[in-house]
């Protein structure tokens, strides 16, 4: 992979991510509309229950787009490479931040569901965009 790849797979992973955290302050917002009225700490609890499955939801299709941007403009194997390295910066990202936030043992298994769902969809995405390489 070329530098420019691997500028690409950070880029796109930060923006994946951002708009992952984006998509689940919405979703908070909008539970907050259906249960008004109630104390923060209740608002935290449902986040911390909701947030984990929203980054799987959403985080798929999300993964599966920046996948098939990156195949737009790259051959196949070269496509590929950049998407899975772009799904492998988004869980060390994502590791590193839960890691320092100290998370629960609960949510480790929503964390490995949502890389391998990340890491399926970038694939996928990559793959139904590209052509295969010249010889």
């Amino acid at each position: 992979m070329s530098p420019k790849d691997w500028g690409f797979a950070v880029a796109g992973a930060l923006l994946v991510m951002v708009l992952n955290v984006a998509t689940s302050f919405g979703w908070m917002f909008v539970y907050s509309l259906i249960e008004p009225g109630r104390p923060a700490a209740f608002y935290e609890s449902q986040a911390q229950s909701l947030v984990p499955l929203s980054s799987v939801i959403i985080g798929a299709p999300l993964m599966f787009l920046a996948g098939w941007v990156v195949g737009c403009s790259r051959d196949r194997p070269r496509a590929v490479k950049t998407a899975l390295a772009l799904a492998g910066v988004y869980s060390l990202v994502d590791l590193i931040v839960l890691t320092a936030a100290g998370s629960l043992s609960a949510i480790w298994g929503w964390a490995g569901l949502s890389w391998v769902t990340k890491a399926a969809s970038a694939w996928l995405g990559a793959m139904t965009t590209t052509r295969r390489a010249t010889p």
